[in-house]
């Protein structure tokens, strides 16, 4: 599995070199902080950041090679069916594979800090600790997500856009036209109607909001077939498989306040993709995630940063259903 490659490579890093060891005292003078804050802190911001990731898990992760800007990942398409030739003493039909596209991913650095106090740190380490690793890391993968999510859902020329209730647009969308087991099951139908069907390792994924989620999950239809076998493996968010699709939560889905004929319906933009090849995340192979600190003396302050350059977007777009629901 690529998912998670170089937040792992981050604590690596950590574990064998210990360059992020907040070890000199006399400069900090603040007895604990390096052990608190370089060995406990930064490994924990790096593992907290899989926790929280679930739309990349539906990524195609590619890694763009150190010396180059980008990199053009081809485009996945439906099975090619050649001509087939029977007769025998007869030159073989050949047929031209004309389908390959590529989409250009070029990553790009985010820059991320925060800042603690000496002061601060020595009067309350604990709980300032816990704050400063959950702002960084919220940034990153809150904006990493956000832009998978856009890209999705800014697919120009999807498989299918589906709509809550008997609704044909975002316009006619209302109270009450939300998500459903049926539309779960018409976008299964959609996917496969582009000749994707689910694998164990690039299974159907259907992304929902919280609100989403709370419907799904009083809804007997959806909760009595939604059952798990002993060995299933369940990814990060997910609430449940529905005809064959695995659903998972996560508020990065894009909401809407302005749907319907009064034009404030509050709703989400959910989608459905076949896994590891609707969407893709390109990190650069020396930007991967990295965290460093210093201690600024001009102010008395503990800096830590992280770094990334990585680019996400829309691959094939055949494989996204796009299923518009209202909230309620």
């Amino acid at each position: 599995m690529e998912t998670y490659k170089y937040f792992n490579l981050v604590v690596d890093e950590l574990d064998k070199e210990g360059t992020f060891e907040l070890a000199n005292e006399t400069t900090t003078s603040s007895t604990g902080i390096s052990s608190l804050l370089g060995k406990i802190w930064l490994k924990e911001l790096v593992l907290l950041g899989r926790e929280k990731a679930y739309l990349l898990q539906g990524a195609k992760e590619v890694i763009v090679p150190k010396g180059n800007k980008d990199l053009d990942v081809p485009i996945e398409s439906s099975i090619l069916n050649p001509t087939v030739t029977t007769t025998e003493a007869t030159t073989v039909t050949w047929t031209e594979i004309t389908n390959l596209d590529t989409v250009t991913v070029t990553p790009t650095p985010k820059r991320y800090a925060v800042s603690i106090s000496n002061r601060t740190v020595m009067q309350s380490q604990v709980d300032l600790v816990n704050y400063a690793k959950r702002a960084l890391v919220d940034g990153f993968t809150t904006d990493m997500e956000g832009a998978i999510a856009s890209a999705v859902t800014g697919a120009s020329s999807p498989a299918a856009s589906l709509y809550g209730g008997d609704a044909t647009s975002t316009n006619t969308l209302e109270t009450g036209d939300t998500i459903s087991p049926a539309l779960i099951a018409d976008a299964a139908t959609e996917l496969k109607k582009q000749k994707w069907m689910p694998e164990a390792d690039r299974p159907f994924l259907l992304y929902v909001a919280p609100e989403q989620e709370g419907t799904l999950l009083k809804d007997s239809q959806f909760t009595n077939a939604a059952e798990y076998g002993g060995n299933e493996v369940l990814l990060n968010g997910e609430i449940g498989k529905y005809m064959g699709v695995k659903v998972l939560a996560t508020p990065n889905v894009p909401a809407a306040s302005d749907w319907g004929a009064g034009g404030n319906l509050a709703g989400h933009t959910c989608f459905a993709v076949k896994s590891k090849v609707a969407y893709v995340v390109g990190w650069q192979e020396d930007g991967k995630p990295k965290v460093d600190y210093e201690y600024f003396k001009a102010d008395a302050t503990h800096r830590i940063y992280l770094d990334v350059m990585y680019d996400v977007k829309a691959l094939q777009q055949k494989a996204i259903v796009l299923i518009y629901v209202t909230d309620a």
